[in-house]
């Protein structure tokens, strides 16, 4: 069984490798898919990944054929999927929960495909497979977080230009404005962060890489302009990961936590890259971030038990946003 599952988790490997190079155009072939498998995994040969191509052509009914112009692999059928395994009660319990998280997905056009996706995985399971019906205790549930609804036509334009490296053509709602605005862009990713999708790409009429909710997007075309495959690195362009949208500069966030809030603070990872600090019953949290828009909401959710310290910048911006909260109400 371990045998058959470290096959399986190369087929995968070497099926994704051969549908991106489809898609792309930049082949693999055996030399460059085990150069990449060996960066990420244990070491195998050329060899075994060419027996593994052999074995998905002419035992799983793969569309594979090799280009000798393009040096490797492509599908003749792009749309060719890996049959499914045999479930273990464990990986069929762990797709039940899957099923419950889908809920995340209810604002968005996804979560009808996701429910079909879910409905073909139940209904390929074979017959022998049982679970223990205290698994599925109606009992375990996901709240999701809050939001905004996505229009269907508008969720099929942003990956059908994502996909095919086309110009989006949309009309935005910049928050605070009355009206939309025509914008122009190169979708590079998209991703979602806590309960909204995003778009990450070049805006053209800002001529810089931006970052756009799909919710706020009223209307989108694909266009027919392409635009160049581009080695856009997400992780760099998010930051820190505390946040979606970025300041012009980082700052350093210190916090100091008291009472019962001080426990609160010092049981969770806020920042990939913080430091908690315990100070006579007090906890301090320290991190840098470029997302200063989302920290500071970040401490004010905390109300009158999270104090800002260190960073004069950061210290200033929380307390003209407290003040505008007291002109608010009178105070």
């Amino acid at each position: 069984m371990k045998k058959f599952k470290a096959q399986f988790r190369r087929l995968v490997f070497i099926h994704r490798e051969i549908l991106d190079g489809t898609r792309t155009g930049r082949l693999p072939n055996s030399r460059t898919i085990t150069e990449k498998w060996r960066k990420r995994n244990e070491n195998i040969n050329p060899r075994t990944v060419q027996r593994d191509i052999s074995y998905m052509k002419y035992d799983l009914n793969a569309p594979i054929e090799y280009s000798r112009k393009g040096h490797g692999y492509y599908y003749t059928d792009p749309s060719y999927t890996l049959p499914m395994l045999n479930l273990a009660k464990g990986e069929v319990f762990a797709i039940y929960l899957a099923d419950k998280v889908l809920t995340q997905y209810q604002n968005t056009p996804l979560y009808h495909t996701l429910e079909n996706i879910f409905k073909k995985l139940s209904d390929g399971l074979p017959g022998k497979v049982t679970i223990d019906p205290a698994w599925l205790d109606p009992r375990l549930s996901f709240i999701p977080e809050p939001a905004p609804e996505i229009l269907p036509g508008v969720w099929k334009a942003v990956f059908k230009a994502l996909l095919g490296n086309k110009t989006l053509d949309m009309e935005y709602l910049t928050p605070g404005d009355a009206n939309t605005k025509h914008r122009q862009v190169d979708p590079y990713h998209v991703f979602g962060f806590k309960g909204e999708w995003y778009i990450a790409g070049y805006c053209h009429l800002r001529k810089e890489t931006r970052t756009f909710a799909l919710s706020r997007i009223r209307s989108a075309r694909v266009t027919s302009t392409h635009f160049p495959e581009h080695s856009f690195d997400f992780d760099r362009f998010i930051g820190d990961h505390f946040g979606v949208f970025r300041g012009q500069k980082a700052c350093k966030v210190r916090v100091r936590f008291t009472g019962k809030c001080a426990t609160y603070a010092r049981e969770r990872q806020w920042h990939p890259q913080q430091t908690v600090t315990l100070d006579k019953g007090d906890t301090i949290v320290e991190f840098e971030t470029v997302h200063t828009l989302e920290a500071m909401r970040w401490v004010l959710s905390w109300g009158g038990c999270a104090k800002v310290e260190g960073d004069a910048s950061f210290l200033d911006m929380v307390k003209a946003e407290l003040k505008k909260a007291a002109d608010i109400y009178g105070i």
